[in-house]
């Protein structure tokens, strides 16, 4: 409220509207992120830790540890032409992503599960996989991740983002993947010499 920055120098501004209005205020569906000028004379909180892991579930590593899984296969992956040699980093394969049917869905509810545990002090680990773990399970936790950063939590915490792609160290190997006699996925390099 105007001029109760004076009285009240904690008081949080809010900067995004509820996810859910149709939710009780006191829901979590509510949960309404707020931006707050922290100064120097306010104790410091520790903030809520929120992972994000992008993992390819043909790399056969498994599925990692994490309070929520979320699996983006479903979504088209790029086919051809450039973009299918980009990665989830780069915002032109993300927009393209983001476009398929069914993408929008599974971020709001990706956003939604992740504004819950927010709203109940939790720090979720979110891992989000697809067949190869560099598009569509990248796209999601850098989106999630850059609409996540700099916002603090109803009770007024600092929302702090990691983001792990457990994959990416095969992203600019050459070779190619093929999948073993057990189902797995077997990574078989190229020597530079040929």
């Amino acid at each position: 409220l105007p001029g109760d920055s004076l009285e009240n120098p904690t008081s949080p501004e809010l900067i995004s509207c509820a996810v859910d209005p149709e939710s009780p205020p006191d829901s979590p569906k509510s949960t309404q992120l707020v931006s707050v000028d922290l100064d120097d004379d306010q104790p410091a909180q520790r903030a809520l830790e929120l992972k994000l892991i992008s993992f390819g579930y043909s790399r056969g590593g498994g599925i990692p540890a994490a309070n929520h899984v979320f699996d983006a296969r479903h979504i088209k992956n790029p086919q051809k032409g450039p973009q299918k040699h980009l990665t989830g980093l780069d915002a032109r394969l993300r927009k393209e992503i983001m476009a398929h049917d069914g993408a929008e869905e599974l971020y709001e509810k990706m956003l939604q599960v992740v504004l819950n545990d927010l709203a109940e002090e939790r720090a979720p680990v979110v891992a989000v996989g697809c067949t190869h773990g560099k598009h569509r399970s990248v796209t999601f936790c850098e989106e999630l991740a850059m609409r996540l950063r700099g916002t603090v939590s109803p009770q007024g915490r600092r929302v702090s983002v990691e983001v792990w792609h457990r994959e990416r160290g095969s992203w600019s190997k050459k070779g190619r993947w093929r999948r073993g006699a057990e189902g797995r996925g077997d990574f078989e390099a190229e020597d530079d010499d040929e």
